[in-house]
């Protein structure tokens, strides 16, 4: 541990040495117009104030457009939100401070092209979270007032009960399932939907989902075209294998129920997975993911991810409760650590394997613990 400690300080040092070296090579950049620089800095400093990066990684991304001018006037992105009607202003995040009396809504959307945004992703000035952040700001400037997406939802204020769930198979009571197999083809769609108050068990299942999603938000806080949903009650997967093949299609989800309010009790979503191997291949798509203070006890579980934002042991809004005991866990897809923490999350005896992240990543005031584990950070990018 006192080596990952000792490479993890080394790591940003070396982020913060690449900082002033892009500052540096500002100076020899083409300059560009004071008033694209203006409203540049402007519609970034909106990240700032809103706490979604520091002052210190706003300076890092102002020195490498320095750096690398765009070869379009600012204001031609093409990701830019749609216009809205004068002085009408998009809903704010959770608890994020309102915007400056005379903002245009507009400075709320993408500030950056995405083809920029990537870039800073794989050279290190943004984290994973930080770029997840500026999308989910875009979506809701997309969607206007209120930040009600298309087939979405406001972060931290909406639910589940607002998504129209769909699944191959539905499990509404109590039951115990041997050696059944699950198939789902069909895009925002789950192979098994637990929504129940009582136990279900599934021994030694063979679950199997394909079909990409869109679904954003929905995929990513509620469970939307997940494999396996819980959203009620106990659920518990002794041995098989679960296999997705789609965007948006995380393995093994368990819900809370408390609608994206981080650090708000779930409803008793519970989830006990052991023994069963768990791939994914599409971006978007943990391995287990726990959302809206759900909770999630998980042993000698074999998951391998390979998409884009797919850690293979996964959390987002609303966190909850994560323990792992055993097991091997190996993330290959960009900004997929082999940890993502938005929870409380502790894992003990484990090989722990990112190829092309951190190892592991903890957002805001939330926790990973680690216990006698063995923890690999190849990624040299």
């Amino acid at each position: 541990m006192k080596r990952i400690l000792a490479a993890a300080m080394a790591l940003t040092l070396t982020l913060s040495c690449f900082g002033g070296a892009l500052a540096e090579e500002s100076d020899a950049a083409p300059d560009r117009p004071a008033a694209e620089t203006s409203s540049q800095e402007e519609r970034l400093q909106v990240l700032v104030e809103k706490g979604i990066i520091s002052q210190e990684t706003l300076e890092a991304i102002l020195a490498y457009l320095e750096a690398n001018p765009s070869e379009k006037p600012q204001g031609e992105n093409t990701q830019q939100p749609p216009e809205k009607p004068d002085g009408q202003q998009p809903g704010n995040d959770g608890d994020a401070p309102q915007m400056p009396e005379g903002q245009q809504p507009d400075s709320m959307g993408m500030p950056l092209p995405r083809d920029v945004l990537d870039q800073l992703l794989k050279d290190g000035i943004l984290t994973q979270g930080e770029y997840d952040a500026i999308e989910d700001l875009q979506q809701q400037s997309d969607a206007g007032p209120g930040g009600n997406k298309p087939g979405g939802n406001a972060p931290g204020g909406a639910s589940a009960q607002d998504v129209t769930y769909a699944a191959a198979t539905s499990l509404t009571s109590g039951t115990e399932l041997e050696a059944g197999e699950y198939t789902s083809e069909t895009a925002d769609e789950n192979a098994i939907l637990i929504d129940t108050d009582e136990s279900v068990t599934l021994n030694q299942p063979t679950v199997t989902k394909t079909g990409d999603s869109d679904g954003g938000d929905n995929c990513n806080f509620y469970g939307l075209n997940a494999a396996v949903l819980a959203m009620g009650g106990a659920g518990f997967i002794n041995g098989g294998t679960i296999t997705t093949d789609g965007d948006g299609a995380n393995g093994v989800f368990s819900y809370g129920g408390n609608g994206g309010q981080n650090g708000a009790a779930g409803d008793g979503t519970t989830v006990t997975i052991s023994d069963t191997t768990i791939t994914t291949t599409g971006d978007g798509s943990g391995g287990i993911m726990t959302t809206g203070g759900g909770v999630t006890i998980a042993s000698n579980l074999t998951i391998e991810t390979s998409g884009r934002s797919s850690a293979a042991i996964r959390t987002d809004r609303g966190g909850g409760i994560v323990t792992v005991d055993g097991g091997i866990y190996t993330t290959n897809g960009l900004g997929s650590p082999a940890i993502y923490s938005t929870a409380d999350v502790s894992v003990a005896n484990a090989q722990l394997v990112s190829n092309l992240s951190e190892g592991v990543c903890i957002e805001g005031k939330n926790s990973i613990a680690l216990t006698d584990c063995d923890l690999t950070a190849s990624n040299t990018q």
